[in-house]
């Protein structure tokens, strides 16, 4: 009789309501698989070699703008992005070369990380070691003490 009104059988709903359970369901188990358990996130220490392979990457691909961006302003010697594509041009081969003999360096052992802090007092020097940033100097070594103010006379 109901089947006759237009409404659905007592199997067709259960079929729907099964179907509508399951997907429920998958989604749910999704959500949580997504998701994950609870942990603490923290980024890795950035890999220095990696900079490196990336240079080398560059340029064996014929990337040379990519190559140059990776080099520090300080250390291209007043060569810019021009300069190097006619330089790298000229002696790519033994570009790639010596890039390659910096990754092979690079994986050779861990890279050395250094950091330099400018002030207005003087660059102090630091060394990543395994219990964190460490100056590779007592700040002031190697320069006078101070003087004292001088106070002023009564």
């Amino acid at each position: 009789m109901r089947a006759a009104l237009g409404e659905p059988s007592r199997r067709a709903r259960s079929g729907r309501d099964l179907r509508a359970t399951m997907t429920l369901a998958a989604a749910a188990v999704a959500a949580l698989a997504l998701a994950g358990c609870p942990h603490e996130v923290r980024a890795p220490e950035p890999d220095p070699a990696l900079a490196v392979v990336a240079y080398r990457d560059a340029l064996v691909a014929g990337r040379v703008d990519d190559a140059f961006a990776l080099i520090h302003p300080d250390a291209r010697e007043g060569m810019d992005l021009a300069a190097f594509r006619a330089f790298d041009a000229r002696y790519h081969d033994a570009i790639v070369e010596q890039a390659e003999r910096l990754v092979a360096a690079a994986r050779a052992g861990t890279p050395e990380q250094r950091a330099t802090v400018r002030t207005a007092a003087g660059d102090s020097t630091l060394l990543l070691t395994p219990e964190g940033w460490r100056l590779t100097a007592p700040v002031g070594a190697g320069s006078s003490p101070p003087e004292p103010a001088a106070e002023a006379a009564p």
